[in-house]
């Protein structure tokens, strides 16, 4: 069964890698800021800068395909066993009513789940950007472009020095990272939150049509939603809950956000009504919404649990935020901002440590992880942080 604990993490390998492609371009512009103000010389200046302009992007582009390349082998394994999981309980069901589980449907299925979630991690690469110092989306080769431009432009003028160049030219690339257009709203969302809503939902979409067509094969009467701790307030009243198959459509008709859908970890698997054992008994999930609200009290302010998890996930990112920061620092040779970055990053990684032992959470500090800040970058920032004068 994929139960909301299983997904949690589901999502985590792509995104990471997405991470890295963030990264190379905070890198690759840090570096070559750093190059232009290594001179005076306004000729040297532009060479450096249309040098940039030329490599850069197909740099980025590289990288860029070398991320899709694995992201392919990791959507086939995630579908692959998301797909098998899935079945568990209608095995079961399979075997208790003696009809046989059409397993080639869902091979099928999920070779054309892969190539759809491929296809949308394909188009977030094409569609990405980042929001710039005027608030504009821009698209990522496009704010490349601006970013060394205007560098280049303040460096050779001489109207800012070239530390002050480097802080504002990386500034759009580590404030909000990487983001693209929300499918549904056309907002901006971070990738992170594209990537996450690509796999969750085409795992949980995959799952539902399998489970559609066993349900039809083994003639099953009801549905389940699966249940977990510090749900969210539209799905908390609903959740572990047996539904006859009329009552389930008509539940996910009135929801806002249906079963399973915009990052939602719930999935409805089917049940024989009055012999299907629910997961969860009526007392268990009386206790999860008395401990929901119950929540925590932190520096003068209540979380419920849903909500201390929202604000953990919020500590994460600007941990990830002062990682891509501390990358850039570094590349471009700031070592005062370097300085008062590794600072800020201490304090936010007790934040973090505190916050979640005062609410019961577990650290996650695989999602505080930025691949560009590698072990050279945090023993860098370990020891300046210590012996800062």
């Amino acid at each position: 069964m994929l139960t909301p604990d299983y997904l949690k993490g589901l999502p985590d390998p792509i995104i990471e890698l997405f991470y890295s492609v963030e990264d190379c371009v905070i890198e690759d512009i840090a570096r070559r800021v750093r190059k232009m103000g290594t001179t005076t010389r306004t000729a040297e200046i532009q060479q450096i800068a249309l040098q940039a302009l030329g490599e850069g992007p197909d740099i980025i582009n590289q990288k860029i395909a070398d991320v899709l390349k694995i992201s392919q082998k990791e959507v086939e394994r995630i579908f692959a066993e998301s797909a098998e999981v899935a079945t568990d309980n209608q095995a079961q069901i399979s075997k208790l009513v003696g009809i046989p589980l059409d397993t080639g449907f869902a091979r099928e299925l999920g070779n054309a789940a892969i190539a759809a979630a491929m296809g949308d991690l394909t188009n977030l690469t094409r569609t990405a950007g980042y929001v710039m110092n005027n608030g504009q989306f821009t698209l990522w080769t496009d704010a490349y472009r601006q970013a060394l431009s205007l560098a280049q432009m303040q460096i050779a003028s001489g109207v800012i020095d070239y530390n002050t160049a480097i802080r504002q030219a990386i500034k759009p690339f580590t404030q909000r990272g990487m983001t693209t257009i929300g499918y549904a709203s056309g907002q901006t969302i971070s990738i992170e939150a594209a990537a996450r809503q690509c796999i969750l939902g085409g795992v949980t979409d995959m799952a539902a049509q399998i489970m559609k067509k066993n349900a039809a094969g083994l003639g099953t009467d009801g549905w389940e939603i699966s249940a977990h701790a510090g749900c969210a307030p539209d799905h908390e009243g609903v959740q572990g809950r047996q539904y006859s198959n009329e009552e389930y459509d008509k539940l996910n008709n009135r929801l806002v956000r249906p079963i399973g859908i915009l990052n939602c970890r719930h999935v409805a698997f089917p049940v024989l009504l009055g012999i299907s054992e629910p997961a969860h008994s009526q007392r268990e999930l009386e206790e999860m919404k008395r401990r929901n609200a119950e929540g925590i009290d932190y520096e003068g302010k209540h979380y419920t649990l849903y909500q201390a998890n929202q604000m953990q996930r919020q500590i994460e990112r600007s941990i990830r935020k002062v990682k891509r920061e501390l990358i850039g620092y570094d590349n471009g040779g700031l070592k005062d901002d370097f300085t008062a970055g590794s600072i800020k990053l201490r304090r936010l990684r007790n934040y973090y440590a505190d916050f979640s032992e005062k609410a019961g959470l577990i650290k996650q500090d695989e999602r505080t992880q930025v691949s560009g800040y590698g072990r050279s970058i945090s023993a860098k920032a370990v020891y300046t942080e210590k012996h800062r004068s």
